[in-house]
């Protein structure tokens, strides 16, 4: 399916009488976000150094391990990337440009990430073989 008309305009739950409108994503969107997130936790990562790396590393390994399951979806991606790629309008003044997001509350940018990826599922390995 041809994902690049398909926009939903919902409700800010926090902000009464605001709102955004969403376009559905692309596999291709969906992936750069996840690069981005990658990319960004590398470099926070390496200007920390070695013996930080590595402790990380270790504790990392045993973490994702122990709660796999427990991971939300949106902490897989770059929330910038995600917001820039869906928003096509919204309420507030003016059109919703990189800076302007740039500009939102943590509590907006959040759930407006999560909506995002609710719109957006993406299917594990598992899911695909069994579906």
């Amino acid at each position: 399916m041809l994902v690049s008309k398909i926009v939903e305009r919902v409700d800010i739950p926090h902000e009464e009488g605001q709102w955004v409108d969403l376009r559905q994503l692309s596999f291709t969107a969906i992936e750069e976000a996840g690069k981005v997130k990658q990319r960004k936790g590398v470099a926070d990562v390496r200007d920390m150094g070695g013996d930080v790396f590595e402790a990380i590393m270790r504790s990392s390994k045993r973490q994702v391990d122990d709660d796999d399951q427990e991971r939300d979806p949106v902490d897989s991606y770059d929330w910038e990337t995600l917001i820039n790629k869906a928003l096509v309008g919204w309420s507030y003044d003016g059109k919703p440009t990189l800076e302007r997001i740039r500009d939102l509350d943590m509590k907006t940018a959040r759930w407006m990430a999560i909506e995002i990826c609710k719109r957006n599922p993406v299917e594990d390995e598992e899911t695909a073989k069994n579906g």
